[in-house]
């Protein structure tokens, strides 16, 4: 009886070891959320909108329509599930901590900046060049977007070129599809 009870106090201690170790471990796999390269190569992979959170409506499930894949160099992409199409963008996106309103340069201090590039094209109907937006279904409405890791598989996006408008604007979660 003694022996069993040493045996089980001995795989205690070293399950409670272990357990530590694995929470150290994970501790010591955490990135730097306030260094840009970290944050740049976290961006880096296939991430689903799945929730909107803080609208007048509420918190509000999403069924994703597809991912959006953030690639090295600045380039996206979106696969969408209804068509099983690929498309690989030719604007870019960039993250930094400034945004543009009224020709006026802001920098934040919490978070980060995703932007999405802008890129004029023609319009044959108008016969003048306008701006076009790159636009996937699960991307919020705007080029510059208060972009925060919530962990590593998890980030919220939030629309700041409409950010003065009167209507509450919803955060957007992304997580990580693997």
């Amino acid at each position: 009886m003694k022996v069993a009870i040493c045996i089980s106090l001995f795989m205690i201690v070293l399950s409670c070891i272990s357990c530590k170790n694995d929470i150290s471990d994970d501790q010591n796999n955490q990135f730097d959320f306030t260094k840009l390269e970290d944050v740049e190569n976290a961006i880096l992979g296939k991430w689903e909108f799945v929730l909107a959170t803080g609208s007048v409506h509420g918190t509000i499930e999403h069924k994703p329509a597809g991912y959006v894949e953030y690639l090295p160099n600045g380039h996206f992409a979106w696969y969408d599930y209804a068509t099983k199409k690929y498309i690989l963008y030719e604007g870019k996106y960039w993250i930094d901590k400034n945004y543009e309103w009224s020709n006026t340069v802001y920098q934040i201090d919490k978070g980060w900046i995703l932007h999405y590039e802008n890129p004029r094209v023609f319009s044959e109907v108008f016969g003048e060049e306008i701006f076009m937006y790159e636009y996937y279904p699960d991307k919020p409405h705007g080029n510059q977007l208060l972009f925060q890791f919530i962990n590593r598989d998890t980030h919220s996006l939030f629309c700041i070129d409409l950010a003065p408008s009167i209507m509450k604007l919803p955060d957007f979660i992304y997580k990580r599809k693997k």
